[in-house]
């Protein structure tokens, strides 16, 4: 093998390796901003950029993605009865819509979680991010609440947002 075949391999190598890293990374990003409103653009930017990036290495037969888990054949029986309801839907554009969107695309972020943090060091990892976002959100929150908005702490956390006495579902966490 002459040099320069060499050098290619060598940067096709680096290539696929960066690939590999990007793709927890992003993973790990769209974790991190679950929590926050108002960020869905870029929490779409990392979602779909994870799954393009895996499909490339899958393509390129560089990536082995497993479907083997302990829950597959129950997501799979699930998937099957979400697509034969679809057939009997009153709203099929609405229903079709939420089978992809609120079934595929989260079975997609398991699947993305599975295969990518799978070490020890990896999970560690998502804990964490899981644990600072989950923190840096609620002490936005308190920030913001308390001291921007100006409420007295004996006025219960999450009761007036947005001006109006309720309590959103993600903000029941807190």
């Amino acid at each position: 093998m002459n040099g320069a075949a060499l050098l290619s391999q060598l940067k096709n190598r680096q290539i696929l390796a960066l690939l590999n890293i990007c793709i927890p990374i992003l993973v790990g990003m769209f974790i991190f901003l679950n929590p926050y409103p108002h960020v869905t653009a870029i929490k779409e930017i990392t979602f779909y950029g994870s799954v393009l990036l895996l499909l490339a290495l899958i393509f390129l037969k560089r990536e082995e993605f497993s479907l083997r888990t302990p829950l597959s054949i129950p997501f799979l029986l699930f998937v099957i009865w979400g697509f034969f309801g679809l057939f009997f839907a009153l709203n099929k554009g609405n229903s079709i819509h939420d089978f992809f969107v609120h079934l595929i695309r989260y079975l997609l972020i398991f699947y993305l979680l599975f295969n990518f943090f799978a070490t020890k060091e990896r999970l560690l990892i998502l804990i964490w991010t899981i644990v600072i976002s989950t923190a840096v959100y609620s002490a936005g929150m308190l920030i913001d609440f308390y001291v921007m908005q100006g409420y007295n702490l004996s006025t219960k956390l999450g009761v007036y947002i947005g001006g109006q006495r309720q309590i959103p579902s993600n903000i029941i966490g807190i």
